[in-house]
């Protein structure tokens, strides 16, 4: 019994850290998708910024995503840390990004 509660006293620290590295892949991945879908949206529909966009995503667990919106932002959201909000919420994952128009040159330029 003892060896047993040595063994988990072990292994659940380093499987805690497995998960939570594995959702800020997926979490930095899909702010990638997101900020790509933004841009194209940016650019088909000409949304003109006056201090960026701000872009809002909600992805299920299969990675669809379900909901989807730009607009053009007046003013900076001081709450959003580096331009980006996530949150997990009712099995939806919410992305709040806000983009700048140097984030739609960068695009532009990278393959």
């Amino acid at each position: 019994m003892a060896i047993l509660a040595v063994l988990v006293s072990v292994a659940l620290p380093l499987f805690t850290n497995a998960l939570d590295r594995a959702r800020e892949v997926k979490d930095l991945a899909n702010v990638r998708t997101v900020k790509s879908l933004a841009v194209a949206a940016i650019l088909t529909n000409d949304i003109e910024p006056d201090n960026g966009w701000y872009v809002f995503a909600a992805i299920d667990p299969q990675g669809n995503i379900v909901d989807f919106r730009v607009h053009a932002m007046g003013v900076p959201d001081v709450f959003l840390k580096d331009g980006v909000f996530i949150e997990t919420y009712d099995d939806l994952t919410y992305y709040i990004l806000h983009l700048l128009p140097t984030d739609l040159a960068e695009s532009a330029i990278s393959p």
